[in-house]
């Protein structure tokens, strides 16, 4: 070999260890941040603006760059923070929470869609459907709820409202493939805890604690297959009538492996039912007949005497007994005389787009009347909602539309009863129902006199009185999100507690995606064409913040 070939050959060797080197050198040493060499990757900062996700790299500082070529989706948890003075992704502590199954974990994060995804896997693994109740979003929850309900151990009550010392109705249902022992027990829930209702099938001992459980079922549940049992709200070991306010079922699962008659596994895991409310009886109020009353009705005839009274059949004093045909209420506080009719009133005058209107029935006639019942679903009730416009209303829309039509009530003499109207709801309608906000407004309420078949009477129509309905205006922070499949995408923007989709003037804000924002603008329904957010915001202005 020539000595010049020897020379080129050394020249190049070295230009190859010296390339090689500095390459190791610059991003060992020197510390490049790159997809390999993470560690040499600057984190710190002092807030959650100053971080950034990358694909390589993770959660890095803002002016940090990251030299990665590596193309990834960013996912919802991939949100950073800066804890203790380091960039951290929201995504560490969602994994801690399902290696350690800690649903405190999932209650620390922030971005709502990942701490929905951490709740709802957690309700899968660990069979604890109640932790589905904790998703913001309704669609996400009924997807959760749905899922667990299909592979596991359900218990639900017929209604979610009862009346005081009204039968309530529990199923328990097993989905397994294998049979179950079940014990389970009424719970009462306060604001400060859980306070168990002792419901036993045998006489309670003397001696035993309070604490003590439960009913247990009396034999295996089998696979695929429902239980029930009626529930009276009395404390079978006291015979105490429970008072008003929100109850659960709780029960404890055991699922248990045989071979033969020999117990080989078993699996332990406790569910809820949804939460019921028991309403209080409303005290009787006795009302004396109007005006200068010397006795109370109603009263025996002998106590009518001794007041200085003459006993008539409605037991008042003469001069001061009401004419036929009308009746003695209360009305703040007072005894005011009334014509025997049904009514239909608002508990307020004044209402912003969001709040719910309570609308109240009352039948103050001497027999029972019947109508086509109240139905948040769109389905044609006996309710209809007018606007006032030009000093008059000339046109009321039914709540709801002709998709299906609800079932025939009674009310019976002397009694009300109480429905709630959600405004935010009759805005996700508005291509069938007519009547749009604000304004002021009338309800139409059509019964019939004589309880039975619609069809044998002649309707009667009446009307509420007038009460006005403004704009909520709202002003909301956080990250622009888009969620959903083309083509059915749907602009929100997320904070630590909700989730709102996004309608009106939106064209600059699909720029914004990932950023935080002020969003200004009136509270709606939800915004089509998504239904995974339960209130939607018309934008009327924003601006970025971050």
């Amino acid at each position: 070999m020539k000595s010049k070939t020897k020379i080129f050959i050394g020249v190049l060797v070295v230009g190859i260890v010296l390339i090689v080197g500095g390459w190791i050198w610059s991003n060992q040493m020197i510390g490049v941040c790159s997809e390999d060499t993470p560690q040499f990757c600057d984190r710190s900062c002092e807030t959650d603006q100053e971080c950034k996700f990358t694909c390589g790299c993770g959660c890095i500082s803002r002016d940090e760059i990251c030299w990665s070529n590596v193309i990834c989706k960013i996912g919802v948890c991939h949100t950073c923070r800066c804890v203790n003075g380091k960039c951290e992704s929201w995504f560490d502590v969602f994994k801690r929470a399902l290696d350690t199954k800690d649903v405190a974990l999932c209650d620390k994060i922030k971005p709502i869609s990942c701490k929905n995804m951490c709740y709802k896997i957690l309700a899968i693994d660990t069979k604890n459907i109640t932790l589905c109740d904790k998703i913001s979003s309704v669609y996400e929850r009924t997807t959760c709820r749905d899922v667990v309900k299909q592979k596991y151990v359900i218990i639900t009550t017929d209604k979610t409202e009862y009346e005081q010392g009204e039968m309530v109705k529990v199923t328990i249902k097993n989905n397994l493939n294998k049979s179950v022992d079940i014990v389970y027990q009424i719970e009462k829930i306060t604001e400060e805890k859980i306070i168990p209702v002792h419901i036993r099938s045998q006489e309670c001992p003397s001696k035993e604690p309070l604490e003590l459980p439960i009913e247990t079922l009396p034999e295996p549940l089998p696979a695929n297959s429902a239980k029930e049992f009626l529930w009276d709200q009395r404390d079978i070991c006291t015979g105490i009538q429970q008072t008003g306010g929100a109850y659960r079922v709780k029960a404890g699962v055991t699922v248990k492996e045989y071979e033969g008659h020999t117990v080989i596994s078993e699996e332990k895991f406790v569910i809820y039912s949804n939460e019921f409310t028991i309403k209080e009886k409303p005290s009787k109020i006795t009302c004396g007949w109007c005006g200068r009353t010397c006795v109370k009705y109603p009263i025996s005839e002998e106590d009518c005497k001794d007041a200085g009274g003459i006993f008539l059949k409605r037991c008042a004093c003469r001069e001061v007994a009401p004419p036929e045909g009308f009746i003695c209420v209360e009305e703040n506080g007072k005894c005011v005389k009334k014509s025997k009719q049904v009514t239909i009133t608002t508990d307020k005058t004044e209402y912003e787009l969001g709040e719910a209107v309570k609308i109240t029935i009352r039948n103050d006639l001497d027999k029972s009347i019947s109508y086509r019942d109240w139905d948040e679903s769109p389905c044609v009730s006996a309710f209809s909602m007018g606007r006032k416009e030009n000093g008059g209303y000339k046109d009321f829309y039914s709540l709801g539309t002709a998709r299906c039509i609800t079932s025939v009530t009674e009310l019976k003499p002397n009694m009300e009863t109480t429905y709630q109207l959600d405004i935010i709801k009759l805005t996700e309608w508005s291509e069938v129902w007519k009547v749009k906000f604000p304004g002021t407004y009338k309800l139409e309420f059509v019964y019939y006199p004589d309880a039975g078949s619609l069809k044998t009477t002649k309707e009667e129509t009446i009307y509420s009185n007038e009460f006005t309905i403004k704009e909520k205006e709202i002003i909301v922070e956080g990250r622009i999100v888009a969620i959903g499949n083309e083509p059915f995408v749907q602009l929100t923007i997320e904070t630590d507690d909700i989730m709102y989709g996004l309608s009106g003037d939106t064209e600059e804000l699909w720029r914004t995606q990932g950023k935080k924002v002020r969003v200004k603008g009136y509270l709606r329904g939800r915004t089509l064409p998504s239904f995974r957010t339960e209130k939607g915001i018309e934008v009327m202005s924003f601006e970025i913040i971050e």
